[in-house]
């Protein structure tokens, strides 16, 4: 697997796999938030609800569901990057501040999310070092 690899490519079964180990590494690398348990994980292949065409993943706090658009998330980078992204939120206070913040800094500047890609772009790679060792072993 590299980080191009087409996710299409991938079984239904490899990429829950693969979105789970993940999860599992943000768990030992990023944290865990004492105040939910882990996030439910929901790899979709197509849109549901109110999630647009131009959504790669989306956390509910409600439900603590990390939906995964896999119509977005080409290749494997990409969705090693928006799991990340996504589990950041689920650390984050988004249920309490989220939206008051949007409202104040608009939905690019808003320090949620900010820290959500800041997370996502610098940590991806060691991801997919640790998942690549994983699987060679495995």
């Amino acid at each position: 697997m590299k980080l191009l690899t087409k996710t299409e490519n991938l079984s239904f079964a490899d990429s829950t796999g693969l979105a789970n180990a993940v999860i599992d590494w943000c768990e030992k690398n990023i944290g865990t938030n004492w105040r939910y348990p882990r996030p439910r994980l929901s790899l979709l292949g197509s849109i549901v609800d109110d999630m647009s065409i131009d959504t790669y993943g989306e956390y509910c706090v409600d439900s603590n569901l990390i939906n995964i658009n896999l119509q977005r998330n080409v290749y494997v980078r990409c969705l090693i990057k928006t799991i990340i992204h996504e589990y950041t939120h689920y650390l984050q206070p988004v249920k309490t501040k989220y939206w008051k913040l949007a409202k104040k800094h608009g939905y690019y500047d808003n320090p949620l999310e900010v820290e959500a890609r800041f997370n996502e772009n610098t940590k991806y790679k060691d991801c997919f070092k640790h998942l690549k060792k994983y699987y060679e072993n495995n």
